[in-house]
């Protein structure tokens, strides 16, 4: 089960073989098995940007004030192009070629009692964007989920937590009413779904303080490749299928 696993191997190539355990020489056996099964694939190469029309050539040229001083000048239009270089195809994707990555997986602390209570009953682990692990109490609910990250749990009271996400939410869409330069996210046609997290705590990080939303992710569904361990430890987070 991974709730006991330790140590996680996952291919570096789409992330498509991944396999956890106890030991490392017991996972990577399994791994190199699930690599048959699964077969990842290289990265697809990405396509060029297109270029841009440089602007119109310009001609050196010096400022002066309204006393005849030079003030400035300019060198003209300065080109500067830089090489394409080589492209370089990806090897066979046979196991030999296929590279791995170890994630060592902390052991799953008990779940604090009043929390468990109100439906966070499971830790889950969260990678970051260098390998860290990041540990978040999750609630499984009928529209998605709502993570409480590991660094914040004791600022969380799970019998007034959704009351004050939504109070949250509601700030932030009567903002966008008053700004309509400002898109609504939720308002687009691809927005089924949303990822969003608040922040509990003040501008310095010291003081517990009204939830707010700090930032999320409307789109046509749920990534988890957006779960980002690194910032999930300090905020709480909550994703729901909009329709």
């Amino acid at each position: 089960m991974l709730d006991d696993a330790r140590v996680l191997v996952v291919d570096a190539f789409d992330g498509s073989a991944v396999v956890s355990g106890a030991g490392l020489d017991e996972v990577l056996a399994r791994w190199e098995a699930e690599l048959f099964r699964a077969k990842p694939r290289p990265p697809r190469p990405v396509e060029p940007t297109p270029r841009k029309p440089s602007p119109a050539p310009g001609e050196p040229e010096t400022f002066k004030d309204e006393e005849g001083r030079t003030v400035g000048f300019s060198t003209g239009t300065i080109t500067v192009t830089a090489g394409g270089g080589a492209s370089i195809e990806w090897p066979a994707a046979v196991p030999r070629n296929i590279p791995a990555v170890m994630v060592e997986l902390p052991p799953l602390p008990e779940v604090p009692l009043a929390l468990a209570a109100a439906g966070f009953s499971k830790w889950v682990r969260l990678v970051g964007q260098h390998g860290l692990v990041s540990l978040a109490l999750c609630r499984r609910e009928e529209q998605g989920f709502t993570l409480v990250g590991q660094g914040i749990v004791d600022l969380v009271d799970p019998t007034t937590i959704e009351a004050e996400l939504d109070a949250a939410d509601a700030q932030e869409r009567a903002f966008h009413a008053a700004t309509p330069e400002l898109p609504a996210p939720w308002d687009q046609d691809f927005a089924a779904s949303a990822l969003v997290s608040y922040g509990l705590v003040d501008a310095v990080g010291r003081q517990r303080a009204p939830a707010r939303v700090r930032g999320g992710q409307w789109s046509g569904g749920f990534d988890a490749g957006s779960l980002d361990g690194d910032q999930l430890e300090w905020v709480v987070c909550r994703q729901r299928r909009l329709r």
